[in-house]
């Protein structure tokens, strides 16, 4: 009995990775990094972007920070990918654009993967 055991322990240790990390883990990451861009948190936003693009990702909100003043951001829908890696997702956006003093809202779309360290935003979208 303690060899099976040994053995479930092993195999189960082994087989962590990506899917270690559920559909609900996916809107735990959505809500978070949401939450910390619509705060300008962006350094916390940026935690869960894909390395590769975590500069772009700062560099690209800290200018958009500049010109406008996020007022509500909103999962609008998710799409998962049929094997569960990955997930498209739209954003409804509302922001003040700090020219005009107006309010705007657009939508913007998001591609999000399943990885090692959880689910991260591999494509962030576009206002």
């Amino acid at each position: 009995m303690r060899l099976f055991l040994a053995a479930v322990a092993v195999v189960a240790l082994c087989s962590c990775g990506k899917h270690l990390y559920t559909r609900d883990d996916l809107d735990v990451s959505l809500f978070q990094h949401h939450n910390n861009l619509r705060w300008g948190r962006l350094e916390n936003a940026s935690l869960t972007v894909t390395p590769e693009m975590r500069s772009a990702f700062l560099n690209l909100w800290a200018a958009r920070m500049q010109r406008l003043e996020l007022q509500d951001m909103e999962v609008a829908g998710v799409v998962m990918a049929k094997d569960g890696e990955s997930a498209d997702v739209v954003v409804s956006v509302s922001w003040i654009d700090k020219s005009s003093m107006t309010m705007q809202q657009s939508s913007m779309n998001e591609h999000w993967i399943r990885t090692d360290d959880g689910w991260q935003v591999e494509k962030p979208g576009e206002l």
